[in-house]
């Protein structure tokens, strides 16, 4: 009896044995990217762009790629801009296919949220103010989702 005692709770201690080494390891967490419910290709129907109140008809898509930032970091110091875990703030890289000119790309980086982003902005040596609003709700299928993205030349 002694003996099935000893064997039994050798079993015991080697499982939990088991369990608790896999868990505990020197490499750092790692880091869960978040995607925003904006992320996609906005095109067609889905994009407004105007420069200067002019609607710009060379603009074929705008494509959005997002990673959360942390809740309680604001790094643009924008006032207008709520940084709070029900309000998700993302880094975005802002990919617009046909801007300035029809066979040009180009790209910025911003902060943004659910409800939209701006900015300051440099693209092809001119300085550019950025205003961007969603249009439907973040939660709809992306093709019910939309973008106005306003320039203006500074």
């Amino acid at each position: 009896m002694k003996k099935f005692f000893s064997i039994s709770q050798s079993i015991v201690l080697l499982g939990i044995l088991f369990l608790i080494f896999p868990s505990c390891h020197n490499e750092p967490d790692s880091v869960t990217e978040s995607f925003s419910y904006r992320d996609g290709v906005y095109s067609g129907s889905q994009l407004t762009v105007t420069l200067d109140g002019k609607n710009v008809t060379s603009v074929r898509s705008v494509t959005l790629s997002s990673k959360l930032l942390d809740a309680n970091l604001s790094p643009d110091k924008d006032p207008d801009q709520f940084v709070h875990p029900s309000n998700p703030t993302y880094t975005t890289i802002v990919t617009i296919d046909g801007f300035p000119t029809s066979k040009e790309s180009s790209s910025f980086t911003t902060v943004s949220d659910l409800m939209g982003f701006k900015g300051d902005t440099d693209i092809k040596g001119v300085e550019y103010k950025y205003d961007a609003e969603f249009t439907g709700d973040p939660l709809l299928h992306h093709a019910n989702q939309g973008l106005i993205l306003r320039f203006a030349k500074q």
